[in-house]
C-alpha cells in the first residue's frame, strides 16, 4: 500500500529495486502475517508505505547519483501546508550497451525504470486537513537475440486523496479515496 492505495508488483528489475524512493517515505510498516482486518483479502504480507508530507518551513532539495541510478527529492511550504516531489531513474543503458558489444548473438538489450512520486498536505481549517498523493513508475525492457525480438513495459499509477475532519475533541474521521492501475 502507498498512502492507502494498492500497488501491484511493487518492485523493479525483478525484485532488485524497491518501487518506492526511500527519500520520499515518512514511514514503512511490514506485516508478515496475522494482520488486521482493515487489510482484508491479503494472502501473504502487507507493506504499508506513507509518503512524507514535505517541509512546512523552508524549501529543501536532496539527491544522489550512484552507479545504477539517480534520485532527486524536493519539498517546501505551499499555502497553509507543504508539498514534496521525488523522482528516480536508472542509467543501466551504457552498461547494457557494453554487454551487447561483447556478445555475438545479442544485438539489443536495454532496461531502465523510473519513479515519480508527489504529495501535498494542506490545512484547510483547524478542523480540516486535505492530502493528495500520486505515484507513477514504469519499467522498460527490450531484448533482441538473433531473430527473437521482445519488448516489455510494466508499471503502476496511483492517486489518493485523504480528508481528515475533527468533529469534536473525542471524534475525528479520515475519508480516503484512491485509484490504482497496474499495466
Amino acid at each position: 500500500l502507498l498512502d492507502g492505495t494498492d500497488v501491484y508488483n511493487a518492485s523493479h528489475l525483478f525484485g532488485l529495486f524497491s518501487t518506492f524512493p526511500a527519500d520520499a517515505a515518512k514511514s514503512t510498516e511490514l506485516l508478515r502475517g496475522g494482520f488486521p482486518a482493515k487489510y482484508g483479502g491479503r494472502l501473504s504480507s502487507v507493506l504499508n508505505v506513507i509518503t512524507d508530507e514535505g517541509n512546512k518551513e523552508e524549501f529543501e532539495a536532496e539527491g544522489g547519483v550512484s552507479f545504477l541510478s539517480s534520485r532527486l527529492t524536493v519539498q517546501g511550504p505551499a499555502g497553509k501546508g507543504s508539498w514534496l516531489a521525488s523522482g528516480r531513474r536508472t542509467h543501466l543503458d551504457p552498461l547494457l550497451s557494453y554487454a551487447e558489444g561483447q556478445s555475438n548473438s545479442l544485438t539489443r538489450l536495454t532496461y531502465n525504470f523510473f519513479d515519480l512520486q508527489g504529495k501535498t498536505h494542506q490545512v484547510v481549517s483547524h478542523d480540516d486537513h486535505l492530502t493528495v498523493a500520486a505515484y507513477t513508475g514504469q519499467d522498460h525492457l527490450n531484448i533482441r537475440i538473433d531473430e527473437f525480438d521482445a519488448g516489455l513495459e510494466w508499471g503502476n499509477r496511483t492517486i489518493s486523496t485523504k480528508w481528515t475532519h475533527i468533529f469534536d475533541s473525542a471524534l475525528f474521521g479520515n475519508f480516503l479515496a484512491t485509484g490504482s492501475r497496474f499495466k
